[in-house]
C-alpha cells in the first residue's frame, strides 16, 4: 500500500476528548481482537522473537529496538485498520509494514526521538558533573549529609522528565500519522505533539488503565499478555481515529461531545 505524502494542513485539528475516552479506547479494542484472536497471538509471538533477536545486537541494540517497536506497532495498526474495514487479514499484512512507503518517515522520526533523548541524557550527566555531583557523592560516602545529593538527584529527574515528555508526545501518534495519513517527518512529529497535548487527560486515564491491564495480564505466567498486548496496540489505532478523525464534522465542530459519541457508537457497531 502506498500513501501520498500530505502536510499537517491536510489533517483535521486534534479533537479535545473527555477523560473517559481513554478507557473506551481499551474496551473498544476487544471486539477487534476477538475477530481473529489466533492471528493476534501469532503477531505477539513473532514480535517477541524479533525483539529478542534484535536485543542481542551489540552496541546499537537500544536504538534498533526503539525502531523495531515502532515497526511492530505499525504492523498492528495496519492489521487492525483492515479488520475494522471488514477485510480479510493474515500474518503477511503485519509483515507488510516493512515495505510500506511511510516506513522511511517512521524510522527518521524515531531516530530524531532517539537523538533528542541522548542529548537530554547527556545534559543530565553534565548537570551532575558541573553541579558538583561527584563531590557530593564522595562526601556522602564519607559520612556526610545526603540531603544535598537527594536534592540534586531530584532536580535531575525533574529536568529529564520535563524534556522527555515533549519527545514522547512527538512519537505517540507518529506510527498512524506516517503510515495511515502519509505525513512527512516534521508534520508527523508536530501533529502528534499537538494531539497529545490537546488530550492530556484522556491519555492519562489511558496510561493508568493500560498499566493495570498489563499487571493483570502478567499474573497468569505472562499468558495474559498474549491478549493484552494486541489490545493495547489496537487501542492506539482507536485513539488515533478518535483524536484525528478522517473527516471532521463542520456542523458539530472538533470539540463536540456529540461528535465523539457518534464516533464511539460507530466503532462499537463494527
Amino acid at each position: 500500500m502506498t500513501v501520498r505524502k500530505k502536510t499537517a494542513a491536510a489533517i483535521p485539528a486534534p479533537r479535545r476528548l473527555e477523560s473517559e475516552r481513554g478507557i473506551a479506547w481499551i474496551t473498544e479494542s476487544w471486539p477487534v481482537f476477538r475477530r481473529d484472536p489466533g492471528l493476534w497471538i501469532l503477531i505477539v509471538i513473532v514480535s517477541f522473537i524479533a525483539t529478542i533477536t534484535v536485543g542481542k545486537i551489540p552496541l546499537i541494540s537500544m536504538l534498533v529496538s526503539q525502531v523495531l517497536s515502532s515497526l511492530i506497532l505499525g504492523g498492528v495498526v495496519i492489521v487492525a485498520a483492515k479488520i475494522r474495514r471488514g477485510e480479510r487479514v493474515w500474518i503477511g499484512d503485519f509483515i507488510a509494514v516493512l515495505g510500506h512507503r511511510g516506513i522511511v518517515t517512521l524510522v527518521l522520526a524515531n531516530l530524531i526521538g532517539a537523538a533528542l533523548t541522548a542529548l537530554v541524557a547527556q545534559g543530565v550527566v553534565l548537570y551532575y558533573l558541573d553541579g558538583g555531583g561527584s563531590e557530593l557523592l564522595l562526601r556522602v560516602e564519607n559520612g556526610g549529609s545526603s540531603l544535598e545529593l537527594i536534592s540534586m538527584l531530584t532536580g535531575g529527574v525533574l529536568l529529564l522528565s520535563l524534556v522527555l515528555v515533549p519527545v514522547a508526545a512527538m512519537l505517540w501518534f507518529a506510527v498512524p500519522l506516517a503510515l495511515l495519513r502519509g505525513l512527512g517527518v516534521r508534520d508527523t512529529l508536530t501533529t502528534s505533539c499537538a494531539g497529545v497535548f490537546a488530550n492530556s487527560m484522556p491519555l492519562l486515564a489511558y496510561g493508568v488503565a493500560s498499566l493495570l491491564l498489563l499487571i493483570a495480564g502478567a499474573l497468569p505466567f505472562l499468558l495474559g499478555l498474549l491478549v493484552v498486548l494486541p489490545m493495547l496496540g489496537i487501542s492506539m489505532l482507536l485513539s488515533f481515529e478518535d483524536v484525528f478523525p478522517e473527516r471532521a464534522d463542520p456542523a458539530q465542530g472538533s470539540d463536540s461531545p456529540d461528535a465523539a459519541q457518534r464516533t464511539s457508537s460507530a466503532e462499537g457497531s463494527q
